[in-house]
């Protein structure tokens, strides 16, 4: 390995976006969401999910090295009581059709 403690949301990749713009990016695509009424499905990249849910949650887009996501895995981004109190009610779910994910989906 050329650079042992490289981390893609510290240090970026050369030449490329950091995480600030990636962040600005998801902003975008946050701000598309909100408008719309009802649910929507979104597929991505696992590094860019991770800077949506921080920028979702208001935090700094870097903030997105502390969500963790498996390949596959099932999110929803939601709001508490109001939408100016956005929530992660599922995170990086794996469990088959069915259980608990059906519910979380319901209450979006």
């Amino acid at each position: 390995m050329d650079h042992p403690t490289w981390r893609l949301f510290e240090d970026g990749c050369p030449n490329v976006e950091s995480a600030a713009d990636v962040g600005a990016r998801a902003d975008r695509v946050i701000d598309r969401l909100r408008r719309r009424a009802g649910n929507v499905l979104l597929f991505g990249h696992r590094d860019m999910l991770r800077v949506m849910a921080a920028r979702w949650l208001t935090f700094p887009a870097v903030e997105g090295r502390r969500f963790y996501l498996d390949t596959g895995a099932l999110s929803v981004l939601g709001y508490d009581h109001t939408t100016s109190e956005p929530v992660i009610r599922v995170w990086n779910e794996s469990s088959p059709v069915g259980e608990p994910t059906d519910r979380a989906l319901q209450k979006t």
